[in-house]
């Protein structure tokens, strides 16, 4: 079961050592959650199909309630996705890992260091 708030705080210690470095991979990540311009349009597509005229700017990034926003919404919509592909149920390995590499994150042999980076700060959050 995917404990979001947990899940979230446990990102951005990894992301952002809980909100230092807010700028990395040579200024194209921003954030405590260290998003990507790609994250937020996906946000917005997201957003556009769910019928929303609210719209997310590259600048909001910067700011820490939108950047959660920004990953709730992008990591529900994917973790979804992942359920309705795979038949099995989202956990904190897998929305963690869709983070770091995209929708299909978790099949990514690359991501599977970061979820160790991951599961090492929920255990802090515990």
């Amino acid at each position: 079961m995917i404990t979001w708030p947990v899940l979230i705080a446990a990102l951005i210690t990894v992301e952002s050592s809980d909100g230092l470095n807010t700028v990395g991979d040579q200024g194209k990540a921003r954030g405590v959650l260290q998003l990507h311009q790609v994250y937020v349009r996906d946000c917005n597509i997201i957003l556009q199909s769910m019928g929303s005229s609210f719209r997310y700017e590259y600048a909001d990034r910067d700011k820490e309630p939108h950047s959660v926003g920004m990953a709730l919404l992008y990591l529900r919509h994917y973790c979804r996705q992942y359920e309705k592909d795979t038949g099995k149920k989202a956990t904190m390995e897998i929305a963690a890992r869709i983070h770091n590499g995209g929708p299909t994150g978790w099949k990514k042999k690359s991501t599977e260091k970061y979820w160790k980076k991951v599961e090492l700060a929920l255990e802090g959050k515990k």
